[in-house]
């Protein structure tokens, strides 16, 4: 991965983009959006996925100022999809997703987890490609401990397909961890938002994400 090692905040989005774009050469899909949080006052962590050829890597991951980073996004062409990352303050990536008007497509390091295919059809990676009506709605979960995060889809019959899910430890580490800590590590309802959003599903978030 090509890191942004300069300590300044690249101003232009336009003049970025250009930089970036010789990292898409042979690339046939990629995605590029900012993080969950990044800690920086008007300020984003911007991530540049290679999708397909596959597995997922990044190529280039730096702050970016917030109100550059559409230009950014529409200076990288349609190849590179506008989406968002997992990503925190400093953590890597583990799971990505697109958002609107983007067709829906998330991503974790493994490859494509979820694809919407034209009007009619999606596929998951498990159970393969579905008709979109058998999809029934996506929904963010959260244990009553906090510790497990998921985004589930429904789809007829009752099934539940898991698009992805993380445990996450600091909850029992750090005693200070509250709400709005909770509100800040928040990649499953903005994950599952999109989904709802790109598929034109009912969107069911956990009690305490609301």
């Amino acid at each position: 991965m090509a890191c942004e090692d300069r300590i300044e905040v690249e101003e232009d989005g336009a003049a970025l983009a250009a930089r970036l774009r010789p990292l898409l050469a042979g690339v046939d899909l990629a995605l590029a959006g900012p993080g969950q949080f990044f800690g920086r006052t008007g300020v984003e962590r911007v991530t540049l996925l290679r999708v397909d050829p596959g597995p997922p890597e990044a190529l280039w991951d730096g702050p970016v100022v917030r109100e550059e980073v559409a230009a950014l996004l529409r200076g990288l062409g349609p190849l590179a999809l506008p989406g968002e990352v997992d990503t925190m303050h400093a953590t890597p990536w583990t799971t990505a997703w697109s958002v609107a008007p983007a067709p829906a497509l998330v991503v974790d390091r493994e490859g494509v987890v979820l694809r919407a295919l034209g009007q009619d059809e999606a596929w998951l990676r498990d159970p393969g490609a579905l008709p979109r009506h058998a999809l029934r709605g996506v929904e963010a979960t959260l244990s009553a401990d906090w510790v497990e995060r998921g985004v589930v889809l429904h789809l007829d019959g009752g099934r539940r397909v898991v698009v992805a899910r993380c445990e996450e430890h600091i909850v029992h580490l750090d005693p200070t961890y509250d709400g709005l800590d909770l509100m800040v590590d928040a990649w499953a309802p903005a994950l599952a938002r999109a989904l709802a959003v790109g598929l034109g599903l009912p969107l069911t978030l956990a009690p305490d994400y609301r």
